[in-house]
């Protein structure tokens, strides 16, 4: 899988079940960013240097103090898979 793919597979894990803060999968089986991507690769080892580039040095932090809403969560992910096109 590419980074691109990841980032791309990694929304269509939030859209499917759902985006939350402060843990990787909750008990609800929402995902945070991170959470979403361990998702999209059944929790292979990934690397995703242009998201943590994008969010700083803390992509979990980033998701639970900078995203509002999955529409930002997504964003960023988006973003991200456009610089690794």
């Amino acid at each position: 899988m590419t980074e691109r793919e990841l980032y791309l597979s990694a929304i269509e894990v939030l859209k499917r079940d759902g985006w939350c803060k402060e843990f990787l999968t909750n008990d609800r089986g929402q995902h945070c960013m991170l959470g979403a991507m361990d998702t999209a690769v059944n929790e292979a080892p990934f690397k995703a240097p242009l998201l943590f580039d994008l969010c700083g040095p803390s992509v979990t932090w980033f998701n639970d103090h900078c995203c509002q809403t999955i529409n930002d969560a997504i964003a960023a992910l988006e973003i991200s898979a456009d610089l690794a096109a």
